[in-house]
């Protein structure tokens, strides 16, 4: 199975991400060094993921990047600047293109489908039976205050 069949799957078993993007129904460009690839979407699912062979196929817009700034991006745990794809944008990391309306639109959908190719989900999951909350914990310095026999982490 190639790169893009897996991540065609793990987007498209994502329930909550198919119903972001329920309403998307468009092809966009994503590059990875000098290679496209076509991402075909119709009602928020992938419905394929072609590698762009002709120059005058393209996509509403293009978001492209070095590999290394992707595999980055894609670890369990980004480095700064690489966590989200407007760090990313702000820092000229990669570069976005092309009619930016259904992108800004749908902003989440995109920035969670490009996302889910990580080596893992990080994401804090919610489960609303028992509205527990369930994820990796935060690294970084925190104090830890008790108040009415609760602790709580103040991150600085």
């Amino acid at each position: 199975m190639q790169l893009t069949d897996t991540w065609m799957v793990r987007i498209n078993s994502n329930q909550e991400l198919l119903k972001r993007g329920q309403w998307v129904n468009l092809t966009f460009t994503f590059g990875i060094e000098n290679t496209d690839y076509l991402f075909e979407i119709i009602n928020g699912k992938v419905n394929s993921i072609k590698k762009r062979v002709l120059l005058t196929k393209s996509g509403v817009f293009r978001i492209h990047g070095q590999s290394v700034s992707w595999e980055k991006h894609w670890l369990k745990n980004p480095p700064r600047d690489y966590h989200d794809i407007f760090a990313m944008l702000a820092k000229k990391i990669i570069i976005l293109e092309g009619d930016l309306t259904p992108f800004i639109q749908n902003l989440q959908y995109f920035k969670d489908l490009i996302a889910s190719n990580r080596t893992s989900n990080d994401s804090i999951r919610v489960s609303m039976t028992n509205n527990e909350i369930e994820g990796e914990d935060i690294i970084g310095r925190y104090l830890t205050i008790n108040i009415n026999n609760e602790n709580y982490r103040i991150y600085v």
